[in-house]
């Protein structure tokens, strides 16, 4: 195995690799980066008449960081 893939695999799939001189695949491979530090900054408004259960909300907020904020639409 290379050490790159070694490298991968002692992380667990916490690492990712791209092994490429093409510029525009790396930007493909960092998007996903970008999106997860967007979803850190986030906040999703709940609109609707009936509660989230609270386990989402705690999972959408442990696992990407995500704010959920219950919205009265009665106003």
């Amino acid at each position: 195995m290379d050490r790159f893939g070694s490298l991968q695999k002692e992380h667990k799939g916490q690492l990712d690799v791209i092994l490429s001189s093409d510029l525009k695949q790396l930007a493909v491979g960092i998007s996903p980066f970008r999106a997860i530090h967007h979803l850190r900054e986030a906040k999703i408004l709940n609109v609707t008449e009936r509660a989230l259960d609270p386990k989402f909300i705690e999972t959408v907020d442990a696992t990407f960081g995500t704010t959920v904020i219950p919205v009265n639409s009665r106003g």
